[in-house]
């Protein structure tokens, strides 16, 4: 893990002398000296990768989730079957209107990488909350907005 010793959290710490642990759904986060148990970490980070691409995002004083696919990924012949076993209905549905499956392909793998990096931002992954459990809806004039939101969803601030 690397964290440049510019980093300013506003506190006097060292990054190099930062200790790691996972939370209860095997995200890892920095542990972070706090007097006050029930204090919000100052400090948080995510990453994610695929064969060819690899990205890290560092936060502070805020939650972040980064996912990354391929855009060539091979996904399977029936983006559908996939998309049932995984999806909302009401996403599968709008999947299922679209009849190029090129397009239906990175509709998919859209949808799918804003689940996993809300998910990922929560601090849960796919373990503590399942993509069948909310809507990811991409809205042209509103962005991006999710049927079921888990509680501080004002503190997504921002959509890659």
């Amino acid at each position: 893990m690397f964290f440049s010793p510019r980093l300013d959290t506003g506190c006097k710490i060292d990054p190099r002398s930062f200790e790691f642990k996972k939370n209860k759904f095997g995200k890892p986060e920095v542990l972070w000296p706090l007097d006050d148990s029930t204090a919000e970490q100052p400090l948080h980070f995510n990453i994610s990768h695929t064969t060819s691409l690899i990205a890290c995002g560092i936060a502070i004083n805020a939650h972040i989730g980064i996912d990354v696919e391929e855009k060539k990924r091979n996904t399977t012949k029936n983006i559908l079957s996939l998309a049932r076993r995984y999806f909302t209905p009401s996403e599968v549905d709008s999947l299922a209107e679209i009849s190029d499956s090129d397009a239906q392909r990175k509709e998919f793998l859209k949808l799918w990488t804003l689940k996993e990096a809300y998910v990922k931002a929560l601090g849960m992954g796919f373990s503590g909350a399942p993509f069948s459990t909310f809507s990811i809806m991409l809205e042209t004039s509103k962005g991006i907005r999710i049927s079921k939101a888990w509680p501080d969803i004002e503190c997504f601030q921002a959509w890659l």
